[in-house]
């Protein structure tokens, strides 16, 4: 009987370990998710996945691949990311800017308040910088 319990606690552990082992991203290819997919990568600061990469994806997945719900879902995630309130942070985090916010109507401020929080990530960790 302990054994048995012993068996199927280890199986949960190992069950729960594997599931948290997916990132969210992997979840929404898996689940054929592309609407969440293009919301992730667009908060994310990430460049759009192509028609193909989306295809090669759900290929894999062994899903259908449906880049308009993908790219919905993208233009949904962009918009939050672009927010020029969170563009200080996004630099001080120390994440690069893929200049997916250039084509907002406040894209210069995006990128200053951006800059302006990637110099002190830089100047806290101790970095020299040429101007």
């Amino acid at each position: 009987m302990i054994k048995k319990m012993q068996a199927g606690m280890l199986c949960f552990v190992f069950l729960l370990l594997t599931a948290c082992a997916f990132s969210p991203l992997d979840k929404a290819i898996e689940s054929g998710d592309w609407y969440l997919l293009g919301k992730l990568d667009g908060e994310r600061g990430a460049l759009a996945k192509s028609e193909k990469d989306v295809s090669l994806l759900a290929e894999r997945a062994g899903k259908s691949a449906k880049y308009d719900l993908y790219d919905a879902g993208y233009h949904a995630g962009n918009r939050m990311y672009c927010n020029v309130h969170n563009a200080y942070n996004i630099g001080l985090s120390g994440s690069p800017y893929r200049g997916v916010c250039d084509y907002h109507s406040d894209a210069s401020l995006f990128r200053t308040e951006w800059q302006r929080g990637h110099d002190t990530h830089q100047y806290g960790k101790g970095v020299d910088r040429d101007f």
